[in-house]
């Protein structure tokens, strides 16, 4: 007997108890419908979090920074005692802790300065294992060109867009940028200042370029869409980028001299005199706003020769900075406005303002040729910004500090001079933006760069930053053992239904007693029995996977409708995967005929004539 002429005969009887062939065939898919929902759940939520990653990894690709923190070191190296974890002290004493100090030499001893040049080489030479996993927006290489940018607000303040401006002590801020003076109480003061409200961070910051080097990465443009004006298309020009509900931090447009320094003050002075402060929210016109202009001073022309061969920093005075600005500075305009997309869930990492790899080419290049570059570099003993030898001033400052504040001062030298005046190498960045197009192969990265930390010198390893990969993989790691929890409990029905249908199998057996006995009288086989009940179970399975599956389609309707309107977003989407459906129905099929082999194997043993005279 062929499996056809077995499946024939079962599925006649079937047909014949119709309602309990149905019954049993829905009993056996609410197990698959458990498990297949959990599936699709699962599924739609991995989406989401891939999406986040996605736009994450665009956001905030791998970087390698010249000057890093090894995490790592810093927490081994970190006191982090109890109180129950000290000695006890002899008492009617007074004791020192120095817990200060300990923090303050962890953190020193955990900077580490990268060499980026033998890592860029790496990364360079098309046989290194990493470019294989590289994303589309590939190596991204950042330098520090060296220059300021200033903006006037409506009342005729200079403002200087990296935040200085608005920061307490501003006189000693310049000094700790500029190094021309090392004024250990007015670096302390600056750094204990306080006052200031908001992020003061740059809001000026280089758009990634494409891995070739030119044009705006599609890490910006997948990201933002332009809602007016052009993509910058010359090095002058910038994008103002806005978030998706079209703003921007009022803390920026302080910084961009759209909102007055008087009024950030006013806010200031009410805040700590224990006031409510509400802000207005401003608006502008598009057009409006695209009319503003920024002034870009390159580092080398901030600073002006004296009568005694060296050079006055001028930044530190309005009028000064007015006349350079006024000579010298580059014109920088808006040349379109861009916004996060409504679908990108990522934190931007825009801050307000983006110019391209082109404006910083530029500066470098001018920065170059400037005088007082070629005045340090021919007098490398000199330090030409305050009149003194490199080796005196070193001597003087350290001389002046405590040790745990030796290490976080920079050395004044030769080739700090020349990178401030903005000359670099370009075999040096100053940051490494590294790109992948999936979390996977953000791990095959990573595993690259240990390997190359493997090959090299100690001195040589290389400290990443990976601000988004602790945090996903967590995230990924719980749902995944959620869903396997939740599957695990679930795939407990289909083993109870897998026993239920080995007894309606068995019930079958003995309902079809004559049926055997005729079928072995006219000469099939005890195999051939067993295939005709094994066919049943087999029609049973498929009809339960089957069932489950459109049960599961057809759930997920209301599903999804729930999900959009309680989360009031279809940024999460339960999705039932082909391939996990396919597999579902095998699953079926396979427990329930591993049900039923017991019950075939019992008809297959009866005996012809014990089987017809059963009635």
């Amino acid at each position: 007997m062929s499996f056809l002429t077995a499946l024939s005969l079962s599925f006649t009887n079937l047909l014949t108890k119709k309602t309990r062939t149905i019954l049993t065939a829905l009993a056996g898919s609410i197990g698959i419908i458990g498990i297949a929902l959990i599936l699709s759940l699962s599924t739609g939520i991995n989406n989401y979090i891939d999406d986040i990653q996605q736009d994450a990894m665009d956001s905030y690709p791998l970087t390698v920074d010249k000057q890093a923190f090894d995490i790592s070191s810093l927490m081994s190296n970190m006191p982090l005692q109890t109180m129950n974890d000290k000695e006890p002290h002899e008492d009617g004493k007074v004791y020192s802790n120095t817990a200060m100090v300990q923090q303050a030499s962890a953190m020193s001893g955990s900077m580490k300065q990268n060499s980026m040049n033998k890592f860029k080489a790496y990364l360079d030479d098309p046989s290194s294992p990493i470019n294989q996993h590289l994303g589309k927006n590939g190596v991204v290489y950042s330098y520090n060109a060296g220059f300021d940018i200033f903006a006037y607000d409506s009342e005729g303040v200079l403002i200087n867009t990296d935040g200085t401006t608005f920061v307490n002590d501003n006189a000693a801020a310049k000094i700790m940028m500029n190094n021309d003076l090392f004024n250990v109480e007015d670096i302390m003061n600056m750094m204990n200042s306080s006052g200031s409200i908001g992020n003061f961070v740059n809001c000026f910051i280089q758009l990634p370029s494409r891995p070739d080097g030119t044009g705006i990465s599609d890490a910006v443009s997948d990201q933002y869409e332009l809602v007016y004006g052009e993509w910058p298309a010359e090095y002058n020009e910038v994008v103002l980028a806005l978030d998706a509900n079209g703003e921007v931090m009022s803390n920026y447009l302080y910084m961009m001299g759209l909102l007055p320094a008087s009024q950030y003050n006013e806010i200031v002075n009410k805040v700590q005199a224990g006031e409510t402060v509400v802000e207005k929210v401003e608006s502008w016109k598009y057009e409006d706003i695209c009319k503003s202009e920024f002034y870009l001073v390159p580092a080398c022309d901030q600073y002006q020769k004296n009568g005694e061969g060296w050079y006055d920093y001028l930044g530190a005075s309005q009028q000064d900075m007015d006349s350079v600005i006024a000579e010298k500075s580059i014109t920088l305009k808006i040349s379109g406005i861009i916004q996060v997309k409504n679908d990108n869930v990522a934190i931007p990492n825009i801050p307000a303002v983006g110019y391209t790899k082109a404006l910083s080419d530029y500066v470098i290049s001018y920065s170059a040729d400037s005088q007082i570059v070629i005045d340090q570099s021919e007098n490398p003993e000199f330090d030409v910004l305050t009149g003194k030898n490199f080796a005196d001033e070193k001597d003087n400052l350290l001389a002046r500090l405590v040790p745990a504040m030796k290490a976080l001062i920079p050395e004044k030298t030769l080739e700090g001079n020349l990178e401030k005046l903005g000359v670099i190498s370009y075999d040096s960045p100053t940051s490494i933006s590294i790109y992948a197009d999936s979390f996977d192969e953000k791990e095959q990265i990573i595993n690259c760069i240990n390997a190359y930390n493997d090959s090299v010198d100690e001195q040589d390893k290389i400290i990443y930053t990976d601000y988004v990969g602790v945090i996903m993989s967590s995230v990924s790691s719980i749902i995944k053992a959620v869903s396997y929890v939740l599957m695990g409990f679930v795939g407990v029905s289909l083993v109870v239904s897998s026993i239920m249908i080995g007894i309606i199998t068995y019930i079958s057996v003995l309902e079809r007693k004559k049926e055997i006995g005729i079928l072995r009288a006219i000469g099939a086989s005890k195999r051939d029995v067993s295939h005709v009940f094994n066919a049943e179970t087999f029609i049973i399975g498929l009809s339960s996977g089957l069932i489950g599956v459109g049960g599961t389609l057809l759930l997920l309707i209301p599903i999804n409708a729930l999900l959009h309107h309680y989360l009031e977003s279809v940024i999460v989407s339960a999705a039932f995967p082909v391939k996990g459906a396919i597999i579902l129905v095998i699953l079926s099929v396979v427990l329930t005929m591993i049900g039923g082999l017991i019950p075939s194997r019992i008809a297959s043993k009866k005996e012809p004539v014990e089987a017809l005279r059963s009635e």
